[in-house]
């Protein structure tokens, strides 16, 4: 998964401390866009994850004449310890494509609810793999929760990929989409190193494009893009899949409003 590199050392952390706690890729696009910031359209409606205190709006701009809505925020916490501070790795916040009323119905699914610590927040996997079957364009946007090195990213992005590509192509180790994912991970591993509250957004659009924008404090905001329906349907399946990188850790998974809390 993401950052596993660093789960030896956590690990021997946590010892010491006592704590029981498919298609054709054409690689990145030769353009890279500077500037031109992801905005928030509705500054004053945001759900703030409680580990990082990032306040996810309930609407943001992803791109032209498009707008996604806020579905779900989680935490990638290593061994599932958020209470850990070195155990944090980012917060995650899910957001579709805006849809004739979805906004309006997000204000409704949304209001009160002013952080992730409110019990109306509750896990929901079938809403995940509806927005996986509906094929749904989507973002992501990760917000680092700790410093951490770029490499280790890039190792991590790697190997929770990898697998999934080749189940794509039937277990095959060459196949089309590991170029795209060599490209992919490479993005990060030329990162030195990321810094707390640095972004990284991934944006869908339709089945095979992939867009990933670098948000770095102090720094000129970078979007590659990459063309690979094998490499963004298996990142989709990294975060929304039944084995997703929350793995058995549920309680770090994406949350949603639930009316029936």
């Amino acid at each position: 998964s993401v950052l596993c590199p660093m789960f030896a050392r956590f690990s021997s952390l946590l010892a010491r401390s006592g704590s029981a706690r498919a298609a054709t890729s054409c690689g990145v696009a030769a353009a890279t866009i500077f500037g031109a910031g992801l905005t928030c359209i509705s500054a004053d409606t945001n759900v703030k994850e409680t580990v990082t205190s990032f306040p996810y709006p309930v609407k943001r701009e992803a791109g032209p004449a498009r707008h996604d809505v806020l579905k779900g925020i989680g935490m990638r916490c290593m061994l599932g310890r958020c209470e850990i501070s070195v155990a944090r790795a980012y917060a995650v916040g899910l957001y579709v494509k805006e849809g004739s009323g979805d906004f309006k119905q997000a204000e409704l699914s949304w209001k009160g609810i002013e952080s992730t610590a409110d019990e109306r927040m509750q896990p929901d996997q079938a809403m995940l793999e509806k927005i996986v079957e509906e094929g749904k364009d989507m973002s992501l946007v990760l917000v680092m929760a700790r410093p951490v090195n770029g490499k280790h990213i890039g190792r991590g992005f790697d190997r929770s990929l990898v697998h999934r590509v080749r189940k794509l192509y039937n277990g095959e180790r060459q196949n089309p989409g590991k170029e795209a994912l060599r490209d992919f991970a490479s993005i990060f591993t030329f990162i030195p190193q990321f810094e707390v509250d640095d972004k990284i957004i991934f944006t869908w659009e339709g089945k095979s494009t992939l867009h990933v924008r670098v948000e770095r404090v102090g720094k000129p905001a970078v979007v590659h893009t990459i063309e690979s329906e094998s490499l963004c349907t298996a990142l989709k399946d990294t975060y929304l899949g039944k084995e997703s990188v929350f793995g058995k850790y549920k309680a770090t998974s994406f949350k949603m409003p639930s009316a029936e809390v």
